[in-house]
């Protein structure tokens, strides 16, 4: 007989894992997770991602102070900074694994086979269960846009997704990158400190074109002094072999250009995983992702999906807080996820955030942009001149927030808490931040 668990998680990411922690002492729940727990995020995304930018960081902080006569030389050294990445994200695993603890864990592929009884058949390689409900939490994968040659140039072994540029074995001295997306402009920033020479291939007009434009602008501007090539407007159409190495072929304006690599990133994107899961002999809905409504339910009663999988936002935060609602739910306390005020955040070099309205989102919005040099400690940081703060209000009420700043990935939180509270102006002059701060400057 198969055991019987009243919640079954399918995926062990940030929404998985998530699920699991406000789940297990509710529900008899079991976790499936084919690869490691933690997902992407934890894996080959967020957190890796972030330990190489804390390291590139220091690097061109160290290399910054060239201009006050103290100059720092030296190459980076890969098996130090890899080893250093693989304790973190061995260290950050083990505490996943330790929130699981109260739940059954199976380190193997699930898929859904059929509803018995008012029941869902998981099976795996080596089991079949029943649960009375279902969390679908199996995240998203790269996409690999259509450039002629792309496929033998990732055989090959010079053409990686993220996963691949975060195995850092050497610094390669080309990095090419298609999609200035998050992802794209965060490896470009890495790669750049690290002494490779940089190219960044966007289709849209500008960098991180799904947030503001402003900011989109200035990360082009700051990306240039630091000597990244970016091409906006551009297309990737084809990779050939060179004669020392390879090169991609784009169009920018109609016109070709070819950038020599010797590594390429793909961020063109990412896509749920949404087949070979089962899906369909239960007759969930799937259009982008699996289809949800605000409470995380799918068409099917009693089948939930959060994180990447439902195509609404890429974010583990989103994903944490969409896991949230979803296990209410299933505890008859339901809630809606705010959409609107989930923030993003862009680690680059230089970092910049948002959150809420964009000034584009709303005709009639008054705008603040409020110059970073307002800021004491922006000014005694750093010799750039170009950060700002934008604020969004609408009849007085606080909707959005732009940071091009330092601690912009920080101070975020703090913007996005007054949005979600509804601020006014008004309370917004009553505050009191520490002086000097960059945070200050949401108070002008």
């Amino acid at each position: 007989m198969p055991e019987i668990y009243e919640l079954a998680v399918i995926g062990g990411g940030p929404a998985g894992y998530r699920a699991v922690e406000k789940a297990k002492n509710h529900f008899k729940t079991a976790i499936f997770e084919e690869k490691f727990v933690g997902g992407v995020c934890l894996n080959e995304g967020c957190v890796p991602t972030k330990t190489l930018l804390h390291i590139a960081r220091d690097i061109a902080s160290a290399q910054a102070l060239a201009g006050y006569g103290y100059a720092i030389s030296g190459e980076p050294d890969t098996k130090k900074i890899n080893r250093r990445k693989e304790k973190v994200i061995k260290i950050l695993r083990a505490g996943v694994a330790e929130s699981l603890k109260g739940a059954d864990f199976f380190n193997e592929r699930a898929v859904v086979k059929r509803m018995s009884c008012g029941r869902f058949v998981v099976e795996t390689g080596e089991r079949q269960i029943e649960a009375e409900r279902l969390l679908i939490a199996t995240g998203s994968s790269a996409v690999l846009p259509p450039v002629e040659g792309l496929s033998e140039a990732v055989r090959a072994g010079v053409a990686v997704t993220a996963a691949g540029a975060l195995e850092l074995d050497i610094v390669p001295r080309r990095f090419v990158v298609i999609g200035g997306g998050v992802i794209g402009t965060e490896m470009a920033s890495i790669y750049s400190a690290f002494g490779s020479s940089v190219s960044v291939v966007e289709g849209a007009e500008r960098l991180i074109p799904a947030m503001d434009r402003e900011l989109g602008d200035y990360l082009g501007k700051a990306f240039a002094k630091r000597k990244i090539e970016v091409f906006t407007s551009a297309s990737a159409e084809k990779i050939v072999p060179s004669e020392d190495g390879y090169k991609l072929i784009i169009s920018v304006s109609g016109e070709r250009k070819e950038l020599p690599f010797d590594r390429l990133l793909i961020a063109a994107g990412r896509r749920a995983n949404t087949s070979g899961i089962g899906l369909e002999s239960i007759g969930v809905k799937i259009e982008r992702g699996i289809v949800t409504d605000e409470y995380m339910r799918t068409s099917v009663p009693k089948v939930w999906a959060s994180g990447d999988v439902n195509g609404k936002m890429m974010l583990a935060h989103k994903a944490y807080r969409e896991a949230d609602a979803a296990v209410s739910d299933m505890l008859g306390k339901p809630y809606k996820v705010r959409y609107d005020t989930v923030p993003e955040a862009v680690y680059t070099i230089p970092e910049v955030a948002e959150a809420g309205m964009q000034e584009a989102d709303k005709p009639g919005a008054k705008v603040r942009k409020i110059p970073a040099s307002y800021s004491a400690r922006y000014v005694a940081e750093s010799d750039s001149r170009d950060g700002f703060v934008k604020l969004v209000t609408v009849d007085g009420v606080l909707r959005g927030v732009q940071l091009a700043v330092p601690y912009a990935t920080e101070i975020v939180a703090t913007a996005t808490a007054l949005i979600e509270k509804g601020a006014t102006e008004a309370e917004l002059l009553k505050l009191c931040f520490p002086h000097p701060s960059v945070s200050e400057l949401l108070l002008n």
